[in-house]
């Protein structure tokens, strides 16, 4: 068992190996390292999260991120379709781009 000392300098609990604890699973895994001057020192976190939390985070934040731009996409291309079929566009161009155009087969162009 890990005695439990509060830095005189911080307000976040620091157990004898130097570790703070982790604000999401309460271990105390979190590094610290001092600051200051010799003799006006504290002790700081190096983080808020443990490697193991702030990974969970970071995949919870990029699957976030991940829904939201699906939804961005998802929206723009319901807009892009809604203003196509105000100005009369049929459906059937609306996949059409001057990417994907291959125009008329030379045999069928006119010569000038």
């Amino acid at each position: 068992m890990t005695s439990e000392k509060t830095s005189p300098s911080s307000r976040f609990p620091i157990n004898q190996e130097g570790k703070a604890q982790c604000l999401d699973c309460g271990e105390f895994k979190v590094d610290t390292m001092p600051v200051g001057l010799p003799g006006f020192q504290r002790t700081i976190r190096k983080g808020p999260y443990c490697e193991t939390c702030q990974a969970q985070r970071d995949e919870a934040e990029r699957q976030e991120q991940e829904r939201r731009d699906q939804a961005r996409t998802r929206f723009r291309r319901e807009n892009i379709e809604t203003l196509m079929a105000r100005v009369g566009v049929p459906r059937r161009y609306l996949a059409c781009s001057l990417e994907n155009f291959m125009g008329k087969p030379p045999r069928l162009r006119r010569l000038s």
